[in-house]
């Protein structure tokens, strides 16, 4: 794996060592763009010697550039974060503070998530991109963008946190890690009320995993560190959450359960 030699604070692209990079460095899988203006001088290079689509490309921030190599699909994604957002909750902080408000609500601090854009996600965002750089985010109607659940809001039980979230518009069925949805971690703990307010908000009960498994396959399987479904939670949980998902027409996709890994 490779990467643009770049100078980080003035954005000084070292071409010839680029370059080298590109045409010589035989077993190059991918190249990383550490910087916003990294990955495109790393697009640039693969084009001109040829080489778009036989190396990866992993990108950081939102350049054009990034975001067309993406719809184009040399690119393979990108982690942008939410400028848009620090702005819009440190000024709300500030303002809460001056009219006596706890803004907070007992958190030590505003967790603003950065996001993974890829092919898949690509045109929406570059869409909201544009009208928020044009300032037509609000006379269009866009409301400022919803926190995504976390694993951590699950993992502590934070239902309050997963309401709220939900209620601003948050996905219900965003993936809290690489391989697994809010419903199957929720299912996975037993966190019952979590499962209810996300099939509420409209989270599909049959959304595959990584292992390709439903929620209610999680909910009743043993899980990834070898515990079976009753020792993480009672029988009495476990009966009521499957009803909750059988109620939202959950299935189940496994004949038997996956040996855990």
């Amino acid at each position: 794996m490779g990467y643009s030699d770049l100078d980080p604070f003035r954005g000084e692209v070292k071409t010839p060592h680029l370059n080298w990079q590109v045409t010589k460095l035989r077993r190059q899988g991918a190249m990383v763009g550490l910087f916003e203006y990294n990955l495109p001088a790393c697009y640039q290079a693969l084009k001109q010697a040829g080489k778009l689509g036989k190396i990866k490309l992993v990108g950081f921030d939102e350049n054009d550039v990034t975001l067309q190599g993406i719809k184009e699909g040399f690119v393979t994604g990108t982690i942008v974060q939410n400028p848009y957002q620090y702005g819009y909750q440190s000024v709300k902080v500030l303002k809460d503070i001056i009219e006596g408000k706890d803004n907070l609500d007992g958190r030590d601090y505003i967790d603003i998530v950065a996001r993974k854009i890829t092919k898949e996600n690509v045109d929406a965002y570059w869409t909201k991109l544009k009208a928020r750089a044009e300032g037509r985010e609000q006379s269009s109607g866009l409301a400022p963008e919803a926190f995504p659940i976390t694993a951590q809001n699950i993992t502590t039980g934070n239902f309050a946190e997963v309401k709220r979230k939900l209620e601003q518009g948050a996905d219900p069925n965003v993936f809290v890690f690489p391989k697994a949805s809010a419903l199957h971690w929720s299912c996975n703990l037993g966190r019952i009320n979590i499962v209810r307010v996300l099939l509420t908000h409209g989270a599909n009960p049959n959304v595959l995993n990584g292992k390709k498994m439903t929620a209610l396959d999680v909910l009743v399987s043993t899980d990834q560190i070898g515990r079976a479904s009753l020792d993480r939670m009672s029988a009495g949980r476990q009966t009521a959450i499957r009803a909750l998902l059988e109620k939202a027409g959950g299935k189940r996709s496994l004949r038997k359960a996956p040996v855990p890994e």
